[in-house]
């Protein structure tokens, strides 16, 4: 087999991979889609029983969904904090072990 037949192949072959993970991100898009919709219909059809208006609801659960978000940012940003700091300890050590290695070079 050549490399250009080789190529091919495995060119086919990812191409084919990548449209079988499109397919299955569209079904699963396409089953969340359902989801929400029906979550609406449920939450207009509560909403209406207890008097409450739609907009209000839905204000809401914006406010808590963002003041969860803000919690989930903060802590990844402490996370990623500590990584730049584990990172940081790692180079000054890396730079201290080479410099005492060319100490001992130069003696």
């Amino acid at each position: 087999m050549t490399s250009t037949t080789r190529f091919k192949n495995e060119v086919g072959g990812s191409l084919r991979e990548i449209n079988r993970q499109m397919t299955v991100l569209r079904d699963k898009n396409t089953e969340q889609q359902l989801e929400i919709e029906r979550l609406r219909t449920k939450l207009r059809i509560a909403a209406e029983l207890k008097g409450v208006s739609v907009a209000d609801l839905t204000a809401a659960m914006e406010r808590v969904a963002m003041r969860d978000m803000g919690k989930e940012v903060r802590a990844k940003l402490k996370q990623a904090e500590l990584r730049a700091r584990k990172a940081e300890l790692s180079k000054e050590q890396a730079l201290a072990l080479s410099y005492v290695e060319f100490q001992d070079v130069l003696a």
